[in-house]
């Protein structure tokens, strides 16, 4: 990572590897405590949010296999060369963002020799736990909620995980972690091929719509009731041979989570290309416009030459923007 961005970390005490406090926990090796090894966030409201979202894009995956494809060349061709690559690029994405690391700052991290000077003559803005509200003084940030460990420059403490982030963007249950600087581009991924499995699942539901004339009532047969086939003494609709009426159901279900992810990710997808295109989150951008900031720029992107959501070596559109890989920062 460059150089804003590196930490240099000291070996924790016992006592320190021992505490859970401020949403940190750990469990075996998982968790986001100073000491865990692989990153995963035990809040429970979190998980469950991250199982529904993995079973929503599994079921989603299956349904449409089952009820939409029914002879249809097109219908399957649609499914299979978009619909399945996007789902598993979509649950890719999601596996990414919630088990990676977004950048939570190590126990022990110190500002780099060359921003030491600059740092510590740096208007802090912090709030004061004996008076209340918020106060200002000069020296190097530090997080009390994270035993007073340095809290770098963009970094916001996020008090579901318990750590201080880089450049965090804010915390999502959906993926069931915070979102900064290391995995920010898997989130956004998720939501963008959410969307598109989302768009590909609506017109598979219309091509069935059109093929099984749903919108078309019953017949009539004269008497304000409609006609009937009876086959094997079960009365059922006149569908085609190809529209199994025992799908309807299921169909339905379909439509109604493809409706509700496709609006809701539209709107999210909106709301995150200010981030991508002025390199600031969420949280800067809305600490920055209610006055709680002690300098216009103490938010401000560390570089233009690059993205800092994606990486890369230049800012423009790349196609390492769309695989779920970590983002590689100049050094």
């Amino acid at each position: 990572p460059y150089c804003h961005l590196q930490f240099s970390s000291v070996k924790q005490t016992n006592k320190q590897t021992k505490q859970n406090i401020m949403g940190r926990a750990s469990l075996g090796s998982f968790g986001t405590d100073f000491a865990t090894r692989h990153w995963l966030s035990l809040d429970v409201c979190g998980l469950l949010c991250l199982t529904f979202s993995f079973s929503l894009h599994v079921f989603a995956l299956f349904a449409s296999a089952f009820t939409l494809l029914s002879h249809h060349v097109l219908a399957q061709v649609l499914y299979g060369t978009l619909y399945v690559p996007f789902a598993l690029l979509a649950l890719w994405s999601l596996y990414a963002a919630s088990t990676t690391d977004p950048g939570a700052v190590p126990m022990g991290a110190r500002p780099i020799p060359a921003n030491l000077a600059a740092e510590s003559d740096s208007i802090v803005t912090e709030r004061d736990p004996n008076r209340g509200g918020m106060r200002r003084r000069r020296g190097i940030r530090r997080c009390r909620k994270c035993n007073d460990n340095y809290k770098p420059a963009r970094a916001h403490h996020d008090s579901v995980t318990g750590r201080c982030v880089v450049k965090m963007d804010h915390y999502c249950p959906w993926v069931g972690n915070a979102v900064g600087i290391k995995n920010h581009k898997f989130f956004i991924l998720f939501i963008l091929y959410t969307f598109l499995t989302a768009c590909v699942s609506l017109t598979l539901l219309l091509i069935r719509i059109i093929r099984c004339e749903y919108y078309v009532a019953p017949p009539s047969n004269g008497t304000g009731t409609t006609t009937t086939n009876t086959t094997n003494n079960n009365d059922i609709h006149d569908h085609p041979p190809h529209c199994n009426p025992n799908h309807t159901i299921v169909i339905m279900i379909l439509g109604i989570i493809t409706l509700l992810f496709f609006f809701f990710t539209f709107c999210m997808l909106l709301e995150q290309t200010e981030a991508i295109s002025t390199n600031i989150s969420k949280i800067a951008r809305m600490k920055t416009r209610s006055g709680l900031v002690s300098h216009p720029s103490e938010y401000a992107p560390i570089a233009t030459e690059f993205n800092e959501v994606f990486g890369g070596e230049h800012p423009s559109l790349s196609w390492h923007w769309l695989v779920p890989l970590p983002g590689k920062f100049p050094e």
